[in-house]
């Protein structure tokens, strides 16, 4: 049963790999800025690391599971500021790993407004492992013993990110190159990498001296592809706790809830509840969020940061 549910994993991604929205998705877009635009990198002015997990679709074997792990900060020349992120994205046989180097350029437009342009460049390890897979028809040339292999591919993008005090905003293309796959023998690409095209934006709402609204949306575009779009509103209580939901239209709406357990260290959990037709096979999706900003010049961080 479970190398059948793979083989229909597998049919998804492939589809999904050649049409559609290729990259890992997250609820907690809002804390993992920097892995889709680069120009986020450095704006919290501290050395930021945070690990994001994933496991979607919990309860249907093979399903994805993601991991990240991003830092980025400021250089002594407050308007240089460099990043890193590392995203491990598996679903059934199949894996990928990306690694990714961000550099920023970030200049005051008002003495309370920022605008940041970014570049990003790096490379993806696609592992296919479909080659031994056990199939309905024990002769089928898309599996059965697929010459696909291991593959290494270059890629760059673009971001700009303005940010407020109280709210932001970006446009980014993370990977502009469309990279192709193809099989021995075969000029049909195996897999065609598509590019996204993403919109961040949000604020910040004081409702009194205990409660603060914090409202965010992601929109992810893909050519002959559906967008993909995310609403989220959290409050933040004492700014000491966060509670929200999510909701990502067509697909999942979500609950989240985090804590500030000092200034500088930040813990989150999200639960997605599918609303799509995957909704019969699955029991949600869980993420798990750490973040830390480490501070060195205590005078600079403004606190408590939410964005």
């Amino acid at each position: 049963m479970k190398k059948n549910i793979y083989i229909t994993l597998v049919g998804l991604l492939l589809t999904n790999l050649l049409w559609s929205q290729q990259d890992p998705q997250f609820t907690h877009y809002m804390y993992n800025s920097v892995y889709n635009n680069p120009a986020y990198a450095g704006s919290r002015d501290a050395l930021t690391a945070g690990l994001l997990h994933r496991s979607q679709w919990i309860g249907l074997d093979g399903a994805p599971k993601s991991q990240t792990f991003y830092i980025h900060t400021p250089l002594n020349n407050e308007r240089l500021n460099v990043g890193f992120s590392a995203v491990a994205d598996k679903i059934g046989p199949m894996s990928q790993t990306m690694l990714y180097g961000d550099f920023a350029y970030r200049m005051p437009i008002t003495d309370k407004i920022k605008i940041a342009f970014g570049i990003k460049a790096g490379v993806k390890l696609f592992q296919p492992r479909i080659a031994g897979l056990n199939t309905f028809d024990p002769n089928d040339p898309d599996l059965v013993g697929n010459p696909a292999k291991n593959s290494v591919a270059p890629n760059v993008g673009f971001g700009i990110y303005v940010n407020h005090e109280q709210w932001y905003a970006g446009v980014s293309a993370p990977r502009i190159l469309e990279n192709e796959l193809t099989v021995s023998g075969s000029t049909t690409p195996f897999i065609k990498e598509k590019r996204h095209y993403f919109f961040i934006g949000g604020g910040l709402i004081p409702l009194n001296e205990m409660v603060k609204l914090k409202p965010s949306t992601q929109i992810k575009f893909v050519p002959n592809a559906p967008m993909s779009v995310d609403l989220t509103m959290e409050a933040i209580v004492y700014d000491k706790f966060n509670f929200g939901f999510s909701r990502r239209v067509k697909d999942s709406f979500s609950l989240l809830a985090g804590m500030n357990i000092n200034s500088q260290f930040h813990a989150g959990i999200s639960w997605d509840f599918t609303t799509s037709s995957l909704r019969k096979v699955n029991d949600g999706s869980l993420e798990l969020l750490l973040m830390y900003d480490f501070v060195f010049k205590k005078d600079k961080l403004i606190t408590p940061r939410f964005f």
